[in-house]
């Protein structure tokens, strides 16, 4: 009984040992849970920012889906508003062909004017010169007759002598032998002499007077026929002039048509009708694409009253510009600009900087003696990305540089010297450089052009040299 008590205490603290270690095994197994728990907790929580990340994301998408919707019917616009200013542009480049067409004409009538001028010119010349010749002969056949009357004179003079010299002989042989031989009358024989001697000298004044007035008659007969025959040129000319001026009266008219109406036109002197034309196109609504020119022709204004020699190359080229609005040019530099005059609301991005890179390095090729820059000036913002790349490339940026009121009447002395200004709506306004030290110049209205000796300018055909 005793050794069974024992083993029974043994066995219950076995067993005690084993439930106490069963136990701290199950705290530690607690403990493992809860932090295990803890750990789970922490999962779900990331779960649930992770959710709220998606969320977002797919709130970013969704949103960013809805925007390339829109940019995608703003781009279906764009085209709809392309195709509809293409056919704009060909509607205006027939009617500009069929405006050229009429110019050419009107210069083949200018031509054939100028073609008569010089026709008159040169027979008017020509009358001249067969005057001047055949007063020239006149003269010279009167200088002969002269010379001819001094000889004949001189002749008389010396017979006459010769005569008294014989008479005075005949009277000394009379004196000598008049008591040998009869006296005899020699008077009426020296008498019969000198008239024979003056008959003659009368005759030739005669025919020398006959001469000259029948070289004056003449001389009256050509001066009458190359009267009428000047005259008929005159009248020709005068009817080909007045002609020439209606004609170009008509093709100014046609040039300003879109900006004055023709009452205007035909009411007005040359200088308030051109002025009033100004007018209404700096009031009028432009084009995008006139808008645009605007602001490079301002742009282009700037550099040139600093003295640069600005190309207008976007504007002559159109849509083949290559990126190169402006090239402003001097001795050592060559500026190439690019204009945009894009809505407040936009920006522009690195893309209009890496193609403006590109203008710059083809520009390195052609202008390889001179400082080659590129430049942007736009009306709007430029973003940080597109900052970063312009430093990176050296290319300056002027943004948000607004478009200003500036003179737009070019003033232009050409190679001749002839003094001509230009309007913005001209043919040639945007091919003209302005020259300051060359006397070309700015000026706000055409009165002020027209008192510095300008002309306004005629419509250029290029198929004429």
């Amino acid at each position: 009984m005793g050794e069974f008590m024992g083993f029974f205490d043994k066995f219950n603290t076995q067993l005690k040992q084993t439930i106490a270690k069963q136990e701290s095994e199950i705290n530690e197994l607690k403990q493992t849970i809860i932090k295990q728990e803890s750990e789970i907790n922490e999962s779900k929580n990331q779960i649930s920012v992770y959710e709220q990340q998606i969320q977002r994301q797919n709130q970013i998408l969704s949103d960013k889906e809805n925007q390339l919707r829109q940019t995608f019917f703003e781009c279906e616009k764009l085209r709809s508003a392309i195709h509809d200013k293409d056919t704009f542009i060909q509607t205006q480049t027939i009617h500009l062909q069929a405006v050229e067409t009429a110019h050419t004409e009107c210069l083949k009538k200018a031509n054939d004017q100028e073609f008569l001028n010089q026709l008159l010119t040169d027979k008017i010349n020509s009358l001249e010169k067969r005057k001047n010749d055949i007063v020239e002969i006149m003269n010279q056949q009167i200088i002969q007759l002269f010379q001819e009357i001094d000889d004949i004179t001189s002749e008389k003079d010396t017979l006459e002598n010769e005569l008294q010299s014989c008479l005075n002989q005949i009277q000394k042989l009379q004196k000598k032998y008049s008591p040998f031989v009869g006296v005899q009358n020699y008077e009426d024989l020296v008498h019969q002499q000198m008239c024979e001697l003056e008959k003659q000298i009368y005759l030739q004044k005669f025919l020398f007077v006959l001469n000259i007035y029948c070289m004056e008659v003449s001389l009256q007969s050509k001066r009458k026929e190359y009267r009428s025959q000047y005259e008929k040129i005159k009248k020709s000319a005068q009817e080909t002039i007045k002609k020439y001026e209606e004609d170009l009266c008509l093709e100014e008219y046609k040039t300003l048509r879109p900006y004055i109406s023709e009452s205007d036109f035909y009411s007005h002197s040359v200088t308030v009708r051109n002025q009033m034309a100004l007018d209404n196109y700096n009031k009028m609504n432009k084009t995008p694409t006139e808008v645009g020119l605007a602001y490079e022709r301002f742009i282009g204004y700037l550099y040139e009253i600093k003295g640069y020699e600005v190309r207008y190359h976007g504007a002559l080229n159109k849509f083949k510009d290559k990126g190169i609005d402006l090239y402003a040019l001097n001795s050592k530099e060559a500026l190439i600009i690019q204009c945009k005059r894009w809505n407040k609301n936009a920006i522009i991005g690195d893309a209009t900087i890496r193609a403006l890179h590109g203008s710059v390095g083809l520009a390195q090729k052609k202008f390889s003696a001179k400082q080659v820059k590129g430049i942007l000036y736009t009306t709007t913002k430029v973003s940080e990305e597109a900052k970063k790349e312009a430093k990176a490339l050296n290319i300056e940026i002027f943004e948000e540089f607004p478009l200003e009121e500036y003179p737009k009447v070019k003033c232009n002395v050409s190679a001749t010297g002839e003094k001509i200004y230009h309007l913005p709506f001209d043919q040639l306004y945007d091919r003209m450089f302005i020259k300051p030290k060359h006397g070309d110049l700015y000026v706000a209205t055409v009165e002020d052009a027209v008192s510095r000796g300008f002309r306004h300018a005629h419509r250029w055909d290029p198929t004429k040299k």
